[in-house]
């Protein structure tokens, strides 16, 4: 299984005969209590978790342990799940930590005697690794007296220090590298400490951004978040669980992440964060919902409320644009067309300028590109060619945006409409997850039709406008059949992109 090596990984970037490696898992979703594969699952798990005993330990006593929840019945999906998936997981095993055992672990592999005294967990995915020396280094910073945490009795704030470390993420391909994930996910060139990214949050307010994989103090972790979220309402959980427990950002210890595939898992990715993002709304609030389903006084300060709005923002300029694009072929906005589609094309790369300029800034203020007169041209010139590479590549990356604007304006629409809808109106499927593992088994290789069935909505919508334009406003024809070409072909385009393999 995927999941145990990636767990040996693990190990060996980080062998310590302190640290245990534990397997926290769950049934698929289904219809019954109990399916007949679930037996054969859990029996290869033990297997092969038996295996990186035996190789890796003494006498077969290993570092590597296993914890399996049994379904329960979610009584508004009327469906067997795991409860609460991530965050019932990691929710249970801190309790299993503390020494109560009423959780839902029904499979246990390993001495539950040896998690005693633990409070420290590093939780990860099934598809990310973290850098070799990277949990030594996360226990130094969190158990470091100046970052210890201090929580308030009273409020159950915490005051001082972090509960929580989020490592840089890093994207890395997983198999052969398609022409996608070399433009849309670079994988650096080195991991060293010296490669290190500043972060606006934690530079200027102490503050940083969970993503769900990281360090944290079991204890902060639950008593920052007692009573704090209520059941089947939040998918974003970790944001949430960050600001709670206080998050410190470490950009020089770094997890390894699967990047998607191609751009179907890639959509599907942020379709499922734009859902997680707006079904967050409630804690934009003073006022926002308890456990025991009231409302009380929130944790969140305006700086992590901003940021939450923040993330609703972006979905929503997508979307903005898109809409100013066409009312602009429309004939809708007042003036010259070629002044709208002006004005809308320095908008939507503003990402890619901002990119350039801090590119030429970087590269001009560097002293190691004037440290001598030989050496420090050589390495002028040489960031010089990394620079143009990288501008050549942010450029490719703003037109085929340009490309998927359409599909990614539905996209996102798509995800706000339905996590609107499913948070005050149906309230089912609020915890609809698929994760990136999952995705990527059943898309990575999608043939050209399943491009066409799934981003269809791009192509009929392109038909409806053009027909629209040549009704509405003829003269802005030979401005619009080209970007609504476009947008028709782009099921195409992003097959293309997934299949032209660069290795």
């Amino acid at each position: 299984m995927a999941s145990i090596e990636t767990l040996e990984r693990n190990y060996l970037n980080n062998p310590d005969r302190n640290i245990l490696f534990a397997l926290l898992t769950d049934f698929a979703d289904s219809e019954d209590c109990r399916m007949p594969q679930d037996r054969d699952l859990l029996s290869s798990i033990e297997e092969g978790l038996a295996k990186l005993n035996t190789a890796h330990g003494v006498y077969g006593v290993g570092p590597f342990l296993h914890f399996h929840r049994e379904r329960r019945w979610h009584d508004i999906d009327k469906i067997w799940m795991g409860w609460e998936r991530k965050r019932g997981k990691l929710a249970e095993f801190n309790r299993l930590l503390s020494g109560d055992e009423s959780t839902s672990f029904m499979q246990r592999i390993g001495d539950k005697r040896r998690l005693a005294g633990i409070s420290l967990v590093v939780t990860l995915d099934a598809d990310s690794e973290l850098a070799p020396g990277g949990i030594a280094r996360l226990v130094g910073i969190l158990r470091h007296p100046l970052n210890r945490a201090s929580i308030s009795q009273e409020t159950g704030f915490v005051t001082n220090g972090y509960g929580v470390l989020q490592p840089r993420p890093v994207q890395v391909h997983g198999g052969k590298e398609s022409l996608f994930e070399r433009l849309f996910y670079p994988q650096v060139e080195t991991l060293d400490r010296e490669s290190v990214e500043p972060s606006i949050h934690q530079d200027f307010f102490d503050s940083g951004l969970f993503f769900g994989k990281g360090i944290y103090d079991a204890t902060i972790f639950e008593r920052s978040l007692e009573g704090r979220i209520p059941e089947n309402s939040v998918l974003s959980h970790d944001k949430l669980e960050g600001f709670h427990a206080r998050t410190a950002y470490i950009s020089d210890v770094t997890i390894l992440e699967t990047a998607p595939v191609n751009y179907l898992a890639h959509r599907k990715r942020m379709h499922r964060w734009v859902r997680g993002d707006y079904q967050l709304l409630p804690w934009l609030w003073a006022q926002v919902p308890l456990a025991d389903g009231t409302k009380g006084p929130t944790k969140l300060n305006w700086y992590d409320r901003w940021r939450l709005l923040c993330d609703l923002i972006g979905p929503a300029s997508g979307i903005s644009t898109f809409l100013l694009f066409v009312a602009t072929l429309l004939g809708v906005l007042p003036g010259d067309i070629v002044i709208w589609l002006i004005v809308l094309a320095v908008l939507s790369s503003g990402g890619f300028l901002c990119h350039m300029i801090h590119s030429l800034t970087a590269l001009l203020t560097d002293q190691r590109s004037f440290g001598g007169a030989r050496k420090g041209l050589a390495s002028f010139f040489s960031r010089c060619g990394s620079s143009v590479r990288t501008a050549r590549r942010d450029f490719t990356v703003w037109l085929l945006g340009m490309v998927f604007m359409a599909d990614s304006a539905l996209v996102n629409l798509d995800a706000i409409i339905r996590a609107i809808y499913r948070m005050n109106v149906s309230r089912r499927l609020l915890l609809e997850w698929v994760t990136a593992t999952e995705a990527t088994k059943k898309l990575a290789e999608a043939r050209a039709v399943q491009y066409w069935q799934q981003m269809i909505r791009t192509p009929v919508l392109s038909l409806v406008l053009v027909t629209l334009v040549a009704i509405l406003n003829p003269v802005a024809i030979p401005f619009s059949w080209p970007v609504f070409l476009i947008w028709f072909m782009s099921p195409q385009l992003a097959f293309w992109l997934a299949k032209h393999d660069t290795t």
